[in-house]
């Protein structure tokens, strides 16, 4: 699976991409399922594809860009409107898009184009995230930010 998306039609931004990759499917071995996978079955379109649609909900990061990089796709996402903390990078980690004009279209043809760099990003974004955003390195960023403040020096 070159590119994967799931989820609803929550959002219009949601809509216009998967329309988007629907057209795209003509090029590019894509999978945009109607209705929810069962959850085996949705680990399994992570596991076999080499990009993953991640749309923002209700700020700037999502737990499905870590989920889809812990199970090994490579997350292309819209660029977050908002800072956050220690994210993924860009042509490091992810790839990032703008919903305007052919943007979209133009990153996927981009991170298709070399198989060996994917795999290099998919490798990067694992590790980053299961050392950065698991359950350990959550609660270790809020012992050190929290405890390091409120100590006296």
């Amino acid at each position: 699976i070159d590119i994967f998306l799931s989820g609803n039609e929550n959002n219009p931004l949601r809509r216009m991409i998967r329309e988007k990759c629907e057209r795209l499917s003509g090029r590019y071995r894509v999978r945009v399922p109607k209705e929810m996978l069962p959850i085996e079955e949705y680990q399994e379109m992570l596991q076999r594809a080499k990009l993953a649609v991640c749309i923002e909900s209700f700020g700037g990061e999502t737990w499905r860009q870590y989920e889809v990089a812990a199970a090994g796709a490579v997350p292309l996402m819209s660029w977050p409107y908002t800072q956050v903390h220690d994210p993924l990078l860009p042509d490091e980690h992810a790839f990032y898009f703008s919903y305007m004009n052919d943007h979209f279209e133009r990153t996927v043809e981009e991170a298709l184009r070399d198989d060996d760099r994917l795999q290099r990003m998919s490798d990067a974004a694992r590790q980053f995230v299961l050392e950065k955003k698991g359950r350990r390195g959550l609660l270790n960023y809020l012992v050190d930010t929290t405890l390091t403040e409120s100590i006296p020096a």
